[in-house]
């Protein structure tokens, strides 16, 4: 019945493939099965997903699942620069594993998301790291949006150099409600790590706040912080 349904409505309104945009067929949600398989084969393992700083972080632990790259950063920044969240659904499968193997391993409370600007939030009118939290969680954990805030004029970082970035965010997110986090394990959720000074920001003012233990995951990392081996 539901093929049925959806046979109808792609009569209607094609679907096409967030990569090669090709014509979906009726099974396919989001990705045709090429494309699905590439990007599987993109995953890190469990062990590749674990990130290991070269400095001192706020978080105690932190893993990403896949090199910001290829078929990856396309799905990314399409998403994000043209308003399309339906995008970050070809992560489900992997977001759906990660969750598994994370939480057998480590409990947590609470996931926040890493707030945006309100400009961006009003120009794209979604914020990835929620779609993503959604998606990871699945029901599972709480969502907490209404956490942190990030604060008004302050640049993004995919416009910034290296330099820049690694300086940006240091007083640019708020705490709005530190009793949200007061002794909660909790797991922030963000897009990409390049530099890692956001993530590092955002979990020093959870830390600061009282929580009792702060997770890092994010969909990707960049080259630079990614593993030179693959599966």
């Amino acid at each position: 019945m539901r093929l049925a349904l959806e046979a109808l409505i792609r009569l209607f309104y094609p679907a096409h493939c967030g990569i090669c945009k090709d014509l979906l067929k009726i099974e396919a949600v989001t990705l045709c099965l090429d494309c699905a398989v590439k990007l599987e084969e993109l995953r890190f393992d469990l062990l590749e997903a674990i990130n290991s700083p070269e400095k001192d972080v706020s978080w105690n632990e932190a893993w990403s699942l896949f090199p910001y790259e290829s078929i990856v950063r396309d799905l990314i920044k399409d998403s994000k620069f043209n308003s399309k969240p339906w995008l970050l659904n070809a992560f489900r499968p992997a977001l759906r594993d990660c969750f598994k193997a994370v939480t057998s391993e480590s409990s947590y409370d609470l996931l926040i998301p890493v707030p945006q600007g309100r400009g961006v939030w009003l120009e794209r009118q979604f914020n990835p790291a929620e779609t993503l939290a959604a998606l990871f969680s699945n029901g599972k954990i709480p969502v907490a949006s209404n956490v942190l805030v990030k604060k008004s004029r302050v640049p993004p970082q995919s416009t910034l150099s290296r330099e820049e970035r690694l300086a940006n965010p240091w007083g640019a997110f708020k705490m709005l409600r530190p009793g949200k986090v007061l002794n909660r394990r909790v797991l922030v959720i963000d897009d990409i790590l390049t530099t890692g000074a956001t993530a590092d920001e955002v979990c020093r003012l959870i830390l600061d706040a009282g929580a009792s233990k702060v997770g890092l995951l994010t969909l990707a990392r960049t080259p630079a912080n990614a593993s030179r081996s693959r599966r």
